[in-house]
């Protein structure tokens, strides 16, 4: 048989229940226990799992629970979880797993905590906390609630204890051993981290700087054409470009051929840097040997200027 049909150890003073009234609770019929917050899942009903054994030890879900309704309603009192072996019929205090709650049933946090356990939650689960907390059967002030019978709801209850000053609670072994949802919620997913916003300002792009026109370029013939940073301009001139022209109304002789530039009398050849001329390009020889004079040509055209070979002088014979 199912049930609680028995007689406390702890026989209450008549006047218990009175004095447990005037003691301060703050709001009793507005306070619940403090518990975590669940997800969609949750246990099912337990099932009805009698007394069959003696072993007189509080399990940690009944010492747990004990504890968070006494921190709730400290005006209320305990009245044991375990009972002697020989003490009365089947009872599931003789295996740790049932505890009575000690307050009359006129209390008003004998309603609160009866009506918290059976409440349906947030997820349309009925009898929520109950079923977390993995509670077999309840019975207080003649009646009796049943998780392996959910939908009687409160019942008769025809004991000989009446159970008018104290709420019996008795445990499935699951909720005994603290093994249900109330003491391990599933790990609820965390909220997306707002994305980092970049509040420093782009900068403006810079305009692309303007050629600068070149340098060395003249009216008199085509400029050269503009340099590509890091390289040299690639003078590069025909036989016919350096083709070496005598300036018009010029009086001076042409010089000597090329044959001779490129075999000069030792004596007739003077320093090609001392015989040279100078403008906006820079030093341009006029005069020496094969190579200055290709050299000068290719500034000269460099530079958009005409260009003519000065007459070698010939050394004096004279000491």
């Amino acid at each position: 048989m199912d049930g609680e049909d028995h007689v406390h150890e702890h026989a209450p003073d008549p006047a218990e229940g009175e004095r447990q009234m005037a003691a301060a609770c703050t709001d009793p019929a507005h306070t619940h226990p403090k518990s975590p917050v669940f997800g969609k899942s949750i246990d099912r009903y337990a099932s009805y799992v009698g007394q069959s054994r003696c072993d007189p030890v509080a399990k940690p879900g009944v010492v747990s629970f004990t504890k968070l309704v006494l921190a709730a309603y400290p005006c209320t009192r305990s009245y044991g979880i375990v009972r002697a072996c020989n003490s009365g019929g089947q009872s599931e205090h003789k295996e740790g797993r049932a505890w009575d709650w000690g307050l009359p049933a006129s209390h008003p946090a004998t309603k609160a905590l009866l009506t918290w356990l059976l409440a349906t939650d947030a997820q349309g689960h009925r009898h929520a906390m109950a079923r977390r907390f993995g509670i077999m059967y309840m019975i207080s002030n003649r009646r009796m609630w049943r998780a392996y019978s959910p939908n009687d709801g409160w019942r008769s209850y025809s004991g000989s204890n009446p159970h008018t000053d104290h709420v019996h609670i008795s445990f499935s072994w699951a909720g005994a051993r603290k093994e249900t949802s109330f003491w391990h919620p599933p790990a609820q997913p965390k909220p997306p981290e707002p994305r980092a916003t970049n509040t420093t300002p782009k900068p403006e792009p810079k305009p692309d700087p303007s050629p600068t026109p070149d340098a060395t370029a003249t009216s008199d013939k085509g400029a050269s054409p503009p340099a590509t940073p890091g390289k040299e301009p690639a003078l590069q001139a025909t036989e016919a470009e350096l083709e070496l022209a005598d300036s018009p109304g010029d009086s001076t002789a042409p010089g000597p051929d090329v044959e001779e530039l490129d075999h000069p009398d030792p004596q007739a050849v003077q320093d090609p840097a001392a015989d040279a001329i100078t403008g906006g390009c820079g030093v341009i020889p006029r005069r020496g040997s094969g190579s200055w004079l290709l050299l000068g040509g290719l500034l000269a055209l460099a530079c958009g200027r005409r260009w003519r070979r000065r007459p070698q002088r010939r050394a004096s014979s004279t000491p």
